[in-house]
C-alpha cells in the first residue's frame, strides 16, 4: 500500500545520484500551495520534459485551487456564502469534506477544519504570509505585538462547529450545507468559515500518488519510485531504487539549527508530523502557534511540540497529527494507545519524545519513554 511522509518537522537525507543502476532527477515548480512541489524519479524518456510532469504539476493546482479559501473555488464560495446557503463542490473538495468530517469525529474536535475566522483572527492566514487580501475589523497593527480583542475570541465560537456542515451528493453533483448561524460584531455579520490547511496538502499528494500510480501502470513503467515534496516538510515517498529505504530524520522542534533528535530508514510509508515551529510567533514571553483549541479559539496550550504519525492516507495522518499537538500529552498519549497509532510525540520542556514506532536511531540527548 502507498503510505506518505507528510511532516512538517521532518529533515530527510536523499542525495539526487545513482541508486541501484538508477538515477533520481529532480523536478521543480513554485506555482502551487505558496511553497515548493518537488518530483523526483527515475526518468523515463516519456517523463523527462513530457506529458507527465506537466500533468501532474497541473493536478498540483487543480487541488489547490479546490481546496483553497481564496479566489473562486468551492471552499472559498463556501466562506463567502451566507447561512444556511447550499453551495456546489467539486469532487476534491467533497472528498476533502468527506474525510474531515471524519477526523472532526475521530478526534473529538481536536482536528477542526471550522477555525479560518480564528486561523486569520490571530494572524496565520495567507493574507498575512503572502501580503493579500482585505483588511478586516479584527486587524491590528502588528499581530505580533498585540493580541486579539476578547470579544472576537468570545463572539466567534458558535461558528466552530463543523458537525453542523452538511455534506450531500446528488446525480454526481456535490454540495455542502453551511450552518445557519451567525454572528455580529460591532454591526458586522460573520459566518463559518473553513481552512483546510491542516489537511490539504496531504490530500494533494494523495491524489498526486494515486495519478502516478495509474499512469506508470498505464505507460508499463512499473513501480513509481522517488518522492514528492510539497516543501521541505511535506513528503511523498515511494520505493527507494536501492531498495534500502531513505534516511529520515525528525528535526528537534526547539532546535535553531535544525538537528535531529530521531532518525530512521524508510519507503513506502507515511510519516506525518505537526507541531508549532512552523508558524508561531513570541509576544510578552508566550508562545503562539497557527494550531488553534476550538474550545476556546485561542493557539493551543498544548506542551506538545511537535506530533509525527505513521498512517496509510497523507490527508488523514495530517490530520492526526494537528489533533493531537491540539489534545495535549495525556490526552493524546491515551488517543494513541486506544486506536493502535504508531507516533511520536516530542515534548520540548522534558526534552522527551513518547513512542510507538520501531527501528530507529535516537541522536542527541533527548530522552525516550515507550508508550
Amino acid at each position: 500500500m502507498r503510505r506518505v511522509v507528510c511532516a512538517l518537522l521532518v529533515l530527510f537525507l536523499l542525495p539526487l545520484a545513482a541508486c541501484g543502476g538508477k538515477e533520481l532527477i529532480a523536478d521543480d515548480t513554485f506555482a502551487y500551495f505558496n511553497t515548493r512541489l518537488r518530483w523526483v524519479h527515475v526518468p523515463h524518456e516519456e517523463t523527462v520534459g513530457g506529458d507527465l510532469r506537466a500533468s501532474l504539476f497541473a493536478l498540483a493546482g487543480q487541488v489547490e485551487e479546490a481546496l483553497s479559501a481564496e479566489g473562486e473555488g468551492p471552499i472559498a464560495r463556501f466562506n463567502a456564502a451566507a447561512a444556511g446557503e447550499k453551495v456546489e463542490l467539486d469532487a476534491v473538495s467533497y472528498r476533502t469534506l468527506t474525510l474531515a468530517k471524519e477526523m472532526y469525529e475521530e478526534t473529538e474536535g481536536a482536528y477542526n477544519p471550522a477555525l479560518g475566522l480564528y486561523t486569520d483572527l490571530w494572524g496565520f492566514s495567507p493574507r498575512f504570509s503572502e501580503g493579500e487580501g482585505a483588511a478586516m475589523p479584527y486587524d491590528r497593527e502588528d499581530f505580533t505585538k498585540e493580541l486579539p480583542d476578547a470579544k472576537y475570541i468570545e463572539g466567534f465560537l458558535p461558528l466552530t462547529d463543523f458537525s453542523s456542515v452538511t455534506l450531500s451528493a446528488e446525480e454526481e453533483r456535490y454540495f455542502a450545507q453551511k450552518p445557519d448561524a451567525e454572528v455580529e460584531i460591532d454591526g458586522v455579520t460573520y459566518t463559518m468559515q473553513l481552512d483546510l490547511g491542516g489537511i490539504g496538502k496531504g490530500m494533494c499528494a494523495d491524489i498526486l500518488a494515486e495519478f502516478l500510480d495509474e499512469s506508470y501502470a498505464a505507460e508499463g513503467f512499473g513501480e513509481v519510485e522517488g518522492y514528492l515534496a510539497l516543501a521541505e516538510s511535506s513528503l511523498l515517498l515511494f520505493a527507494d531504487p536501492r531498495g534500502e529505504g531513505f534516511e529520515v530524520g525528525l528535526t528537534h522542534p526547539r532546535s535553531e539549527t535544525k538537528e535531529n533528535f530521531l532518525r530512521f530508514s524508510a519507503q513506502n510509508i507515511a510519516f506525518s508530523t505537526g507541531g508549532d515551529a512552523e508558524k508561531s510567533y513570541e509576544l510578552g514571553g508566550k508562545l503562539y502557534s497557527h494550531i488553534i483549541d476550538g474550545k476556546t479559539g485561542c493557539p493551543t496550550e498544548s506542551t506538545i511540540a511537535s506530533a509525527t504519525v505513521l498512517t496509510d492516507e497523507a490527508a488523514r495522518g495530517d490530520a492526526l497529527c494537528t489533533a493531537l499537538v491540539a489534545m495535549g500529552k495525556d490526552r493524546a498519549i491515551d488517543f494513541i494507545r486506544a486506536h493502535g497509532l504508531q507516533a511520536v510525540l516530542f515534548v520540548a520542556e522534558e526534552n522527551i519524545f513518547y513512542t510507538t514506532i520501531e527501528r530507529y536511531e535516537i541522536l542527541g540527548d533527548a530522552k525516550e519513554v515507550r508508550l
